[in-house]
């Protein structure tokens, strides 16, 4: 249940689709602000976090890792997407733009899993993330600091065709979509290769992953 300091955050699960793309939306337009303090209430107070490699527990810490971060991580751009979702969870594929202390320029690619309480908070998030350098000449974010990628709208007020319309004018957005495509599709054929050489399933059992079953 939410407490007296901590309101709960719909739309409170079992998702919907179109409930399940807002969250990620709420999340993206919070995440974009790079206020840590502000983020950090959209989570339990004893929500879990693995972030790459380092392990979080707690809202106070899950603050001084986002200062950390966004002390690093300069001219932040985040767009997320969802993924697939179930019941109390999420999964969500992203990639942001950043700029480090030498002025040299970064795309990071990731995927998260979120499961939420029933008030709507996170409890847990697990993200595993990569990084490749960039030219300044090829960055795909432009819109103003503190937004999303939206440009402001807010995320209770769009439809799952609207957001999709509105996503695909902007061409920085559209670019990177269709990036993040290309890089889940190979990520899953080489998890799917891993799987099957180290620790192959038979064909009928269960993938426990967001309640869908292992595709052979």
């Amino acid at each position: 249940m939410a407490t007296a300091t901590t309101p709960g955050r719909p739309p409170f699960p079992p998702f919907t689709r179109d409930s399940a793309m807002q969250k990620v939306r709420l999340a993206e337009d919070a995440w974009n602000t790079r206020d840590p303090a502000k983020v950090a209430l959209a989570y339990t107070i004893d929500s879990r976090w693995r972030n790459r490699s380092e392990f979080i527990n707690g809202r106070n810490e899950v603050i001084a890792f986002l200062s950390r971060k966004w002390a690093k991580e300069r001219d932040y751009r985040l767009i997320k997407e969802l993924w697939a979702f179930a019941g109390n969870r999420i999964a969500v594929r992203f990639a942001y733009e950043w700029r480090d202390d030498s002025d040299h320029w970064h795309r990071s690619y990731g995927n998260e899993n979120w499961e939420f309480s029933d008030d709507g908070l996170m409890a847990s998030r697990f993200a595993s993330i990569n990084d490749i350098p960039i030219l300044e000449s090829e960055r795909k974010y432009h819109w103003a600091l503190g937004v999303g990628s939206m440009v402001g709208t807010k995320a209770t007020a769009r439809t799952s065709a609207n957001q999709a319309q509105a996503e695909d004018s902007l061409p920085e957005v559209a670019a990177t979509r269709s990036i993040l495509r290309v890089f889940n599709s190979a990520f899953s054929q080489l998890r799917v290769l891993a799987l099957t050489r180290t620790n192959p399933l038979p064909s009928t059992s269960p993938c426990i992953h967001l309640g869908h079953r292992h595709r052979r």
